[in-house]
């Protein structure tokens, strides 16, 4: 079983992998997917609802490149070390070579001030439904919209590329994560083995 949406912000271990995170390499597609390129929004306030037009903030997303392996996997290996206290990264070998794992997936990259500050990946299922996976944020930018940020561009792109159903699992013990995709619009399916799965029909 895998975990693969954590918006504590940070992808997560529990002898499985953890949420919030995806990429695409290379500047191109992985797989099947084609990035729509660099965009660049301002950072919104998740009290307020409404975004914040704040130039020193500007957030911008771009698709994975192989160059940003050793900053993603950090990122998410310190939000997992963080939430569970300690850390296996054998429990996380997806994340020794992203560019590979993710190859049918679209992994997306937030950036601030030049420096990589959250991630998330939209990997496609056989029933043709996509997976948000590795969602993460740096413990330094959480609370400031990023997360959200960075879901309503996976959930754009999945319907640009026809998806009518997004789907991710997180621990059920972790209610700010669960809060969080419920206020997005997620529902919960069930709940098995200790993880809460959700679903999102676009």
């Amino acid at each position: 079983m895998r975990v693969s949406v954590i918006i504590f912000f940070n992808s997560g271990e529990h002898d499985h992998d953890h949420p919030l995170s995806a990429f695409i390499p290379g500047g191109r597609a992985l797989g099947n997917f084609q990035p729509q390129g660099g965009d660049s929004v301002f950072e919104d306030s998740r009290a307020s609802g409404k975004t914040k037009m704040n130039p020193t903030q500007k957030i911008t997303f771009l698709p994975f490149q192989p160059e940003n392996q050793v900053e993603v996997r950090n990122l998410i290996l310190a939000g997992l070390a963080e939430h569970w206290g300690t850390l296996n990264p054998d429990r996380n070998p997806d994340l020794n070579d992203i560019s590979h794992s993710y190859a049918d997936a679209y992994f997306l990259v937030a950036w601030k001030n030049g420096k990589i500050v959250g991630t998330g990946a939209l990997v496609p299922q056989a029933d043709g439904s996509a997976e948000i996976v590795r969602m993460s944020v740096a413990a330094n930018q959480r609370r400031q919209g990023i997360g959200r940020m960075i879901l309503d561009k996976l959930c754009e792109y999945a319907k640009s590329q026809g998806y009518h159903r997004l789907v991710l699992e997180t621990t059920e013990t972790w209610d700010e994560v669960i809060e969080f995709y419920k206020d997005f619009g997620f529902k919960i399916s069930y709940h098995l083995d200790g993880d809460v799965y959700f679903s999102l029909d676009l």
